[in-house]
């Protein structure tokens, strides 16, 4: 029996039911994955009768599905060493994917040596009475399936993701009641771009994934184990909201969100360069905006330190006080201490940045930052909305968006545009150079 590590295991993507292959390349697969899984059932005798049409199309369907998000973890441009999360809970299928189809998939690969799996378990916490602790199914392919893909001439080209069945997702849900109807509405602007996405060739060179990569591997890019970091078939876009309707509502789904600021410069649209505009200090900028009091300063800096990692700390510091749902004192996170000022406790430091924010303290510990992330999303919408109507592939990185460069004056107009209408006054943009540094 294969030992895996708990490292090892958590090192995974998650199963994604829109993914498919295509091509020549794909059915080929697909019919000799086919082959083993019909040998493994008539030697194993876990079959003795001939499926009906509705589950032979099924097996198919969700065979395909299967195989899709494998090969996905093969052709990965940052890590290709990662396991598939897959859950096997009967909850979690729907039609036409099927439970039974995916757990004869999986039984048949992996007793033909196609694929590694460790399987998931949901187990009661003896300590906590009550308290149940889980984890999904971790599955591998084997060097025995990879050079099968490979006979097979399977490339990037042989995946695609089809658009989601839904892009409104409500996550923890604690209310039964439907999107509102400017959520809803939101719904045409996604299918729109997404449309556009698919069609278009978004690309990054191969030197920028080698220098990801080996950022990864070196333990330095702290949105490394992302879902989607280096899968360049995620161009499925969802808003993802939390608990209620009036919390969270970003838009996530895209690989390029998870390309590091320095390297999202070589992003190519139908093979032309890009470039970035972003709204700075969005949130704090939102938060001023109620109380009428100008942002007239930098709400990241702390005045009188010259220390160069002091605005990041800020940045990580003001999304900790309107996160949390309580005024407790905060101790500092871990990394914190690396990029205080010099001779300064992080106690010294948050009196500091608290008398800053003071304008604004009534937000600090109400975890408003979901509620604020509700306004940045329904910005974005706008911002696509706009960038849709002129037919302009625009693509979303919260707050901010990638354009062809000969877009740019487009772009930045539409986003100064849909601040202005929704809060009557102008906003703070900034175009994202090269090596991440900006320009007003």
């Amino acid at each position: 029996m294969t030992e895996y590590t708990a490292t090892e295991l958590e090192n995974s993507a998650p199963f994604d039911p829109n993914k498919r292959l295509r091509g020549d390349a794909g059915s080929r697969l697909q019919a000799e994955v086919r082959d083993h899984i019909y040998h493994w059932e008539e030697a194993s005798g876990s079959r003795t009768r001939t499926r009906k049409a509705k589950d032979e199309a099924s097996l198919e369907h969700s065979l395909d599905v299967f195989l899709a998000n494998l090969v996905a973890l093969w052709l990965n441009r940052v890590d290709n060493t990662r396991y598939l999360a897959v859950s096997f809970n009967k909850n979690d299928y729907k039609a036409p994917l099927s439970l039974a189809a995916m757990t004869t998939a999986r039984d048949a690969l992996e007793a033909r040596g196609l694929i590694d799996v460790a399987h998931g378990f949901i187990k009661l916490d003896q300590y906590e009475i009550g308290k149940r602790f889980s984890r999904r199914t971790r599955i591998r392919p084997t060097e025995t399936l990879l050079q099968l893909c490979e006979d097979c001439g399977i490339e990037r080209t042989s995946l695609r993701i089809m658009p989601p069945a839904s892009p409104l997702v409500l996550r923890r849900r604690e209310t039964d009641m439907p999107p509102p109807p400017e959520v809803e509405a939101s719904v045409a602007t996604l299918d729109a771009i997404n449309a556009q996405i698919s069609a278009a060739e978004i690309t990054l060179p191969d030197d920028a994934w080698a220098r990801i990569s080996t950022t990864r591997q070196n333990g330095d890019d702290p949105d490394a184990y992302r879902a989607f970091a280096g899968d360049t078939t995620a161009k499925g876009l969802r808003r993802i909201f939390s608990r209620t309707w009036d919390q969270g509502g970003r838009i996530y789904g895209g690989w390029w969100m998870h390309v590091p600021k320095g390297e999202r410069q070589h992003i190519l649209i139908d093979g032309e360069p890009v470039v970035e505009w972003d709204y700075a200090s969005l949130h704090p900028a939102l938060l001023f905006a109620r109380t009428s009091t100008p942002l007239d300063f930098d709400p990241y800096t702390l005045p009188g330190t010259d220390s160069p990692n002091v605005r990041l700390l800020g940045k990580r510091t003001f999304q900790r006080l309107i996160n949390r749902t309580d005024d407790k004192p905060m101790r500092a996170a871990n990394g914190d201490g690396d990029l205080l000022p010099p001779r300064m406790s992080f106690k010294e430091y948050l009196n500091l940045y608290r008398q800053r924010l003071a304008p604004i303290a009534e937000w600090i510990g109400t975890g408003e930052g979901l509620r604020l992330q509700r306004k940045d999303s329904d910005l974005a919408i706008q911002v696509l909305g706009r960038m849709v109507d002129a037919s302009i592939v625009a693509l979303p990185i919260h707050d901010s968006f990638l354009v062809q460069e000969r877009h740019s004056d487009t772009l930045s107009e539409a986003m100064e545009e849909s601040y202005k209408n929704t809060y009557l006054s102008k906003p703070i943009l900034k175009k994202v150079k090269a090596l991440g540094t900006q320009t007003s």
